[in-house]
């Protein structure tokens, strides 16, 4: 029996994700699975996000579609399916896992910034909060020593 596999990949706007959507394709490819590609365009998001607005005035939930847009085209070419969702999360964390579990989400794949120390304890890692809650299994993409 062949399970199909939906990884759900949360995406803030940044470099990082997008390593993400390339390993969740990496895991998804081989069993013709799909991806969930999720924005929660909470206000830390926001100012990533316009970079990829085509005009000032648009809204966080009109800029947040038209990143979607912009990463599902790369894994539609990949021949994978893909489903884009966004919300103005007030929490990413609770957003993400809420996703997770409305839906038939198999596994999650999202990228951490590598906050540690004061930055960790002052803005909290939503990685963190994720694979702490979840109830599918979470692959936690690493900075790889970037700045935050």
């Amino acid at each position: 029996m062949s399970v199909t596999t939906n990884i759900l990949v949360p995406l803030d706007g940044s470099d990082l994700a997008v390593e993400a959507v390339d390993v969740a394709v990496g895991l998804a490819k081989p069993s013709g699975g799909k991806l969930t590609l999720f924005v929660a365009a909470d206000p830390e998001a926001a100012a990533a996000l316009h970079g990829f607005a085509d005009a000032a005035d648009m809204t966080r939930a009109m800029a947040a579609d038209a990143y979607l847009d912009q990463v599902a085209t790369r894994v539609e070419e990949q021949g994978l399916e893909v489903t884009r969702t966004s919300s103005d999360a007030t929490s990413a964390a609770v957003e993400i896992l809420d996703r997770a579990e409305a839906g038939d989400i198999t596994m999650i794949v999202m990228s951490s910034h590598g906050r540690s120390g004061i930055g960790r304890w002052l803005l909290g890692s939503v990685a963190e909060k994720v694979a702490r809650s979840s109830t599918v299994p979470v692959l936690i993409v690493p900075s790889a020593g970037r700045g935050n």
